[in-house]
C-alpha cells in the first residue's frame, strides 16, 4: 500500500524507507493522532516539528544524536545520572535511542519494545531461555521492576536490597486491592485485576523475618541449624533470604525454585536432606 518511493523519504526527511520500522512510529489498526502515529507515548518535539531534533535531513541530527542532545531538554535526568552511585554502564557505551525511540513508540516512556525486549537486548543470559519460565514481574513489567534503568544507589540496580525488593510485591500488606481488582503495587507497577490470582502473595510474622512456606521456617537472619529439621552443615552460620531458595529471574518451576528443583519437594530435600 505505501511504496518506498520518493515522496514517502521526502515525508521522512530522506530515510531508506525500506530498512526502517514503520510500527515503531506508527500504529496499524488506528490512532487519535495523524498519521496513525502510536500513542502508547509520542515524543513532543517530533509531535510538533522534526526541526527540534533534525537539520533538513534524517541524517544531520543536532548534536549528532548523542545523549546530549537529549540531555538539552532533558536537563533534570543529567543531574540525576551525575549524581548516581551505581550508574547503569548503558549510559557510557550507548545512546539513548538504543532505549528508547525519539519519535513514538507503542510503548511507555517511548521505549522500543515492550516488558523486557529492551534490556535483553545486551542481558540475554538473563531471559531464562528455552524451557524455564520467567519471573512474573520480568514478564508483566520489563525488568525496570527491580531494577533502576540508569542507575541508583544500590547494588544491581536494584530498587532495594535484600528481602524488602521481593516483598515489595508479594507481601500481603504491601499490597493495595483496588475496587476493579487491581493489585497495585510498590514503587507504582499494577497487576491487572485478570492477572491478579497469579500473583503469590505471602503473610509472614510482624517481624518479617518468619513463617515462608510453613509456619516457623525463616526468611532471613542467620541458619542455626536448630529445631525438628535437620539442617545440612554447609547451611548453618549462612543468611537466609528470599534468593536462598528462589531464582529472581526464571526457573523451571512457577515457583522459580533454587537448585533447580522442579517441585518443593525437591527444594526441600535441598536443604533437609532425608
Amino acid at each position: 500500500c505505501h511504496d518506498p518511493d520518493e515522496s514517502l523519504a521526502q515525508s521522512h526527511l530522506g530515510a531508506d524507507m525500506s530498512t526502517v520500522r514503520c510500527n515503531e512510529c506508527h500504529d496499524p489498526h488506528g490512532s487519535p493522532s495523524r498519521p496513525l502515529l502510536a500513542t502508547g507515548s509520542i515524543h513532543a518535539p517530533f509531535e510538533d516539528t522534526c526541526a527540534g531534533c533534525h537539520l533538513g535531513s534524517v541524517s544531520e541530527v543536532v548534536e549528532g544524536g548523542s545523549a546530549a542532545l537529549c540531555y538539552a531538554c532533558h536537563a533534570d535526568l543529567e543531574r540525576e545520572v551525575g549524581s548516581m552511585t551505581v550508574p547503569h554502564s548503558a549510559l557510557e557505551i550507548a545512546e539513548c535511542i538504543d532505549c528508547h525511540s525519539p519519535h513514538a513508540s507503542r510503548q511507555p516512556r517511548l521505549l522500543r519494545s515492550q516488558g523486557s525486549g529492551v534490556c535483553l537486548t545486551c542481558h540475554e543470559d538473563q531471559g531464562g531461555g528455552p524451557e524455564r519460565i520467567p519471573h512474573g514481574a520480568i514478564d508483566w513489567f520489563g525488568c525496570q521492576s527491580c531494577h533502576l534503568p540508569h542507575g541508583g544507589d544500590k547494588p544491581k540496580l536494584l530498587r532495594e536490597v535484600g528481602n524488602d525488593l521481593c516483598l515489595g510485591c508479594h507481601m500481603e500488606d504491601q499490597i493495595i486491592h483496588t475496587n476493579g481488582g487491581d493489585l497495585e503495587l510498590r514503587w507504582g507497577f499494577v497487576v491487572p485485576s485478570h492477572r491478579a490470582n497469579d500473583l503469590r502473595v505471602i503473610v509472614l510474622d510482624p517481624s518479617r523475618t518468619r513463617d515462608h512456606p510453613v509456619r516457623n521456617h525463616p526468611v532471613s537472619g542467620i541458619v542455626l541449624g536448630k529445631g525438628r529439621t535437620r539442617v545440612v552443615n554447609a547451611l548453618v552460620g549462612d543468611a537466609i533470604d528470599c534468593l536462598s531458595c528462589h531464582d529472581p529471574h526464571s526457573g523451571t518451576s512457577r515457583g522459580l525454585f533454587a537448585f533447580g528443583a522442579a517441585s518443593s519437594a525437591e527444594l526441600c530435600v535441598a536443604c533437609h536432606p532425608r
